[in-house]
């Protein structure tokens, strides 16, 4: 059997192999968590580079010895390699996730199944993301999204050689000037998105292309010989930039701009000179070769296998994690899997290739027919009006929810984006709001049971879906680490945002300020703005005031800012706990326990870090005469339970952690009284109202 698998031809690069190995095994270990392979995720890129010199290389060699080239073989063979192996993992997936993905999950995985299927996945991705894609993690064929941005590859760049190669011009070097100019585009293109829209940049080829086009460029390179010194020089750089981005990149390390640079000029230059003696022994033992062979395979297999086995945990109450011992048996079972793969799918179909044009436009069709189906299979999913409620403990409940939007529709800040959200008469008191998607989930609830019956001006400076600001606390002097963002318009919006509102709050001279945010994720994520360095604090450890200081220091200067007003702090909410009411109406019959649909919450079991921070803020509220805080707790919870319905049984909340509309309205109208109180005791300016 192993014999079979290092059957090569003897112009095949056999460092290849070993290349690919550390790009496959890189991905693993990341998706795996393992914390030292954080920036495993630059295997991908690595595959992009290999992509980009081998079909390059193939291209270029027909062209030149034909002047021509066979559009059909190449697709062909494309097809050969890539759909057996895919059509049986999307088919396999299908099954398992009929088993194990509740309605909302199984009815999102239909849509990526069918774009999987058509390798547009990674578009469907880019459009599906954002700050409330809840649902990546638990998606097994997120993946593909790297083999849609491939596939589209191997797409386009047959025809434009040709083309350029034919009508412009067959020189080498104008084509690797050409290649060299659309590589240079499309990394300009990432400067200019990068603090636009940093998911355009992950997932779509028109910023991706630049990589594999050093893969192209690279075939210019193995036209210059090398001494054996060179050769251990050269492969040993491009070695340490591919263990520097695989150990030193993070999940906000932007990317791919600049830093996409090193996994792929390192594999630019081991490709060129990776069959060096030493660094060759490393790139072409047998062990890593082995790993490198199956690599597609591997690739193919290893996500659903980690997704299916946390979601199992889920769906039996056992946590959604994965233990050492599981990340070592998802490891083994996958080189397994994907051993058989390789061996008895993707093998047999490399053979008995078409010959004639007739034999290749009919293996052609058969491909896509089967692509086709899958993607059929998939798109009957997304739309079935019953969303195969059969499955589920809760038909009835599933057929009438919209599962696509419903977070969206429900969550107390929808249609409210930043801004005035409720204005009147100018001379009127106001209230200015800031935070994150925290303080925008107040939204409903404020307009209807504060604003409207009362007149006042509410203004709100907010982030995180509610908002134009990105998901932060907004406060003086900290910004966030973003890997969607970056920190400069991390930065930019936490400078923005409170400046905005304070210079609002000064237009009347009746208003009071309130802040509200999510308080212990985001300060576990917060940074100094001058410095980047991480705050330091854990509000899910301690509720120690002094390991607070820096987030204080900042309410310091806020206050400083607001000085003649006062400052309202709406606390942590306690969150509706087991409570997500999709995933409570969306349980699959035979597993009635994955999720709890409680009407209440144990105070003992809502999140530390919510009670901790609490703690502090009513700490720093006693410290200050114009600042008040007002402890969620006390208004959704009492006898030891918080509530999760209303006496109508309508949900508080609208996924586990932010109010429902109803739930808005619901906490407003019982704070109504204290907030009206603040604002009639609010200090004056002493400035003239507007005119």
């Amino acid at each position: 059997m192993f014999r079979k698998l290092f059957s090569q031809k003897t112009n095949y690069y056999k460092h290849l192999d070993g290349i690919r190995a550390i790009a496959v095994i890189s991905v693993l270990l990341c998706h795996l968590n393992i914390s030292a392979f954080s920036g495993g995720y630059v295997g991908v890129d690595i595959f992009f580079v290999i992509s980009g010199f081998l079909i390059t290389r193939l291209i270029y060699k027909e062209l030149q010895a034909s002047n021509n080239f066979d559009f059909t073989g190449f697709y062909v063979r494309r097809f050969r390699r890539i759909v057996p192996a895919l059509t049986v993992t999307l088919s396999v997936t299908f099954l398992f996730a009929i088993w194990l993905l509740d309605a909302v999950q199984f009815n999102d995985f239909g849509k990526f199944l069918a774009s999987s299927a058509l390798s547009i996945s990674n578009i469907a991705f880019y459009k599906s993301s954002g700050y409330f894609d809840i649902l990546s993690q638990s998606n097994p064929v997120l993946h593909t999204w790297s083999l849609s941005v491939e596939e589209q590859f191997y797409l386009g760049l047959p025809l434009t050689l040709f083309i350029f190669y034919r009508f412009f011009s067959s020189k080498k070097i104008f084509l690797g000037l050409f290649i060299a100019l659309v590589a240079l585009v499309s990394f300009i293109a990432n400067y200019i998105y990068i603090y636009r829209n940093t998911q355009a940049l992950y997932f779509l080829i028109n910023f991706r292309i630049f990589e594999f086009c050093i893969g192209s460029l690279t075939i210019f390179l193995m036209n210059y010989r090398l001494t054996l010194h060179q050769k251990e020089v050269i492969s040993l750089i491009g070695l340490v930039f591919i263990v520097y981005a695989i150990f030193c990149f993070t999940d906000t390390t932007p990317f791919p701009v600049h830093n996409a640079l090193f996994p792929t000029i390192g594999t630019a230059l081991l490709i060129w000179a990776g069959d060096a003696k030493y660094i060759g022994l490393l790139l072409k033992n047998k062990i890593i070769r082995f790993i490198g062979l199956i690599s597609y395979s591997l690739y193919l297999v290893h996500w659903p296998i980690i997704v299916f086995w946390k979601v199992y945990k889920e769906n039996t109450a056992s946590g959604f994690h994965l233990s050492e011992f599981e990340k070592s048996a998802i490891f083994l079972i996958s080189i397994i899997l994907a051993t058989l793969s390789y061996l008895y799918v993707e093998q047999p179909f490399r053979k008995n290739i078409p010959t004639t044009r007739k034999g290749k436009f009919k293996d052609i069709r058969k491909f896509l027919i089967t692509l086709l189906g899958i993607a059929a299979i998939g798109w009957w999913v997304r739309i079935d009006k019953n969303f195969w409620s059969w499955r589920n403990i809760y038909p009835e409940i599933i057929r009438d929810f919209d599962l696509n939007n419903f977070h969206q529709k429900n969550w107390g800040g929808t249609d409210y984006h930043g801004g005035y959200i409720y204005k009147t008469n100018p001379h009127k008191p106001a209230i200015i709001m800031m935070g994150d998607s925290h303080s925008g989930m107040i939204n409903e609830g404020i307009v209807q049971e504060v604003a409207k019956p009362n007149d006042i001006n509410i203004f709100t400076a907010s982030g995180g879906g509610a908002g134009k600001y990105i998901s932060s606390l907004l406060l003086p002097g900290i910004s966030r680490t973003s890997k969607d963002f970056g920190h400069k318009r991390c930065d930019d919006d936490s400078r923005a945002a409170n400046v905005e509102a304070v210079d609002e709050l000064k237009k009347y001279a009746k208003s009071i300020f309130v802040y509200s945010a999510s308080y212990a994720s985001q300060l576990n994520r917060s940074v100094d703005i001058q410095t980047h360095e991480p705050l330091g604090i854990n509000a899910d450890k301690t509720d120690l005031y002094k390991d607070y200081k820096k987030f204080t220091d900042a309410l310091d200067s806020l206050r400083k800012k607001i000085k003649g007003h006062n400052l309202v702090l709406i606390g942590a909410f306690p969150g509706g706990g087991n409570f997500n009411p999709l995933k409570c109406y969306s349980r699959l019959k035979w597993f009635p326990g994955s999720a709890k649909c409680e009407v209440v919450t144990l105070i003992k079991n809502t999140p530390a870090g919510a009670k901790n921070i609490n703690t502090v803020l009513d700490k720093y509220s006693r410290k200050h005469s114009e600042v008040y805080f007002i402890n969620p707790f006390d208004f959704m919870c009492s006898g030891g339970k918080c509530q999760n319905l209303d006496q109508s049984g309508n949900v508080l909340y609208s996924d586990g952690a932010h109010l429902s509309k109803n739930g808005s309205r619901y906490f407003m109208k019982k704070i109504t009284p204290k907030i009206l109180k603040i604002l009639d005791e609010t200090s004056l300016l002493g400035i003239s109202p507007p005119i």
